[in-house]
This record gives structure tokens, C-alpha cells and sequence, in this order.
């Protein structure tokens, strides 16, 4: 059984995962292989925890089997960007109109264009 919360903080988001181990008994590790857990996500990772691989938008966690085994549960989580956060910081020369303050917005809607005839009148 998992549990898994998802949280957004402004143009950052977060997971916690945490899955349950309901018979949590004594174990020793003989080299058995890991179990890994990899979630691709809508953004850039930012950071893991536990300690975990990160690539881009993918993270992977090698979970040891003899601490899942012993804990009634492991817990996992991840940070990161939202999708429109990224493609700004890559580079695009304006923000998307959602990335803007409120104020700003409604002042650059208010704001008419001026027309060429307009800009001929006031020199």
C-alpha cells in the first residue's frame, strides 16, 4: 500500500511518496538486487530525497531491500519546476502571461497599441 501527496509552491511542486510495509521483520542483505523507483515528471527535478539519481525530469531511487524489509515504511520524495518555469528560464525572451504579476497583467491590457497614425500626431 502507498500513500502519495502532491503539493504545488508557486511554480515549484512536490511528491511524497510513501509506501507501507505491513509485516516489517528482521532481514539481512545477501546482495539482493534493489528495488528502484523512477518517476518521469512535468519538469525539471530540482532535488530527491533520499539521495536518488536525477536526470533532466526523470529521478530514480535504488530503495536497499533489507531497510524496506525492516521499516513499516519508506518514504520518498521529490521537488520540481513546473513546465512553463522551465521553458522561461531557456531562454524565451518574454514571460508567459500566467507568469505575470496580477498588476502588471491588467496594466499592459489597459495599455492601448499605437496605431501609426497616433505616432505621427504627437511628434
Amino acid at each position: 500500500m502507498a500513500t502519495v501527496v502532491r503539493r504545488r509552491h508557486g511554480t515549484r511542486e512536490a511528491l511524497k511518496l510513501a509506501i507501507r510495509n505491513p509485516e516489517p521483520k528482521p532481514f539481512q542483505d545477501h546482495g539482493e538486487p534493489w528495488p528502484r523507483l523512477a518517476l518521469t515528471l512535468p519538469g525539471r527535478v530540482l532535488a530527491a530525497t533520499p539521495r536518488a539519481e536525477i536526470a533532466g525530469d526523470r529521478v530514480v531511487w535504488k530503495i536497499p531491500i533489507a531497510e524496506y524489509v525492516r521499516r513499516p515504511r519508506t518514504t520518498v520524495s521529490v521537488r520540481w519546476t513546473s513546465p512553463a518555469r522551465d521553458r522561461y528560464r531557456r531562454g524565451s525572451t518574454s514571460r508567459p502571461d500566467h507568469m505575470l504579476p496580477r498588476r502588471a497583467a491588467r496594466l499592459s491590457a489597459a495599455i492601448p497599441s499605437m496605431s501609426p497614425a497616433m505616432s505621427s500626431r504627437s511628434s
